[in-house]
């Protein structure tokens, strides 16, 4: 298994060196978080359904709509849909905006916030069933900032954990003005 992204790994390795205490993955239980969840991403292709004759998609559309009913009774669902096929449109940071092409490599997308990889594949495993078609999984990065902010906008009090990772980077940004 790979380790924590460069940016995530940079980070735990200045904490540390300040005093900050980031050794544990954020989708870890904790006991300020307890039981921490995580976002996964469920994808297939735009063609993964093409050998699915049309008449029986209205069968397909029922029972990956009994998936999602089974994410949302369970707590996990966070999103899910299709790519409508339509040009994309790309904008730069400069923000003018150029029309691209229509979706060829991502169809269908469903979000899970589940505690662990194994429970995102059981969930991929359903939607693949439901769709007739493989899919990829992917975890989404844990931004501990955004997460704060969320929060703070819902009118969460910050927790333990919150403090702590604001201490970590009040001494991070103590250090890097010492060596400038």
């Amino acid at each position: 298994m790979p380790g924590p992204p460069p940016l995530l790994a940079e980070m735990r390795s200045r904490a540390y060196r300040a005093g900050g205490d980031l050794s544990h993955s954020p989708n870890e239980a904790t006991p300020e978080k307890g039981h921490a969840m995580a976002q996964y991403l469920i994808t297939f292709p735009s063609d993964a359904m093409d050998h699915i004759p049309e008449e029986e998609m209205p069968e397909v559309a029922r029972a990956a709509h009994a998936v999602c009913q089974e994410a949302i009774n369970a707590g996990v669902y966070f999103l899910a849909g299709g790519m409508e096929d339509q040009p994309a449109s790309f904008v730069p940071p400069d923000g003018t905006v150029t029309d691209g092409p229509k979706p060829d490599v991502i169809s269908g997308i469903t979000i899970v916030d589940v505690p662990s990889r194994e429970e995102a594949l059981k969930w991929a495993a359903k939607v693949a069933a439901a769709c007739r078609c493989t899919q990829e999984v992917r975890e989404i990065g844990f931004d501990p900032e955004l997460d704060a902010m969320l929060r703070e906008a819902a009118g969460e009090a910050p927790t333990t954990a919150d403090r702590r990772q604001r201490r970590a980077e009040l001494a991070l940004a103590a250090v890097d003005r010492s060596s400038a």
